[in-house]
């Protein structure tokens, strides 16, 4: 069975230890055969959701955690993050199915 790449980069430790966390429980590789990167920018709120399999499915998503600020998920960001995923996993969907 192929393994699908899942990580989180540059987030704070308690939110990357989390997300790594939910993201498995979320999207299992037997369901989703994509690679899920999160990827923050250290110092600022700049987050970026990848999404790609190894053939031509490849998108990036941006995770703004400040519209997320009511959000009920543990942070503005965690949620941000989780949203840009199923938006970027939606995208994968429609262009792996082209």
């Amino acid at each position: 069975m192929r393994h699908w790449k899942r990580s989180v980069s540059q987030v704070s430790n308690d939110i990357e230890e989390f997300l790594r966390a939910e993201i498995k429980l979320r999207w299992p590789e037997r369901e989703y055969p994509f690679h899920i990167e999160v990827v923050g920018s250290e110092g600022t709120t700049n987050l970026e959701v990848r999404v790609w399999d190894s053939e031509r499915v490849h998108v990036v998503h941006n995770a703004c955690p400040t519209k997320f600020l009511n959000s009920p998920s543990k942070s503005p960001t965690v949620g941000a993050i989780l949203h840009a995923i199923e938006a970027a996993l939606v995208d994968a969907k429609i262009q792996n199915a082209r």
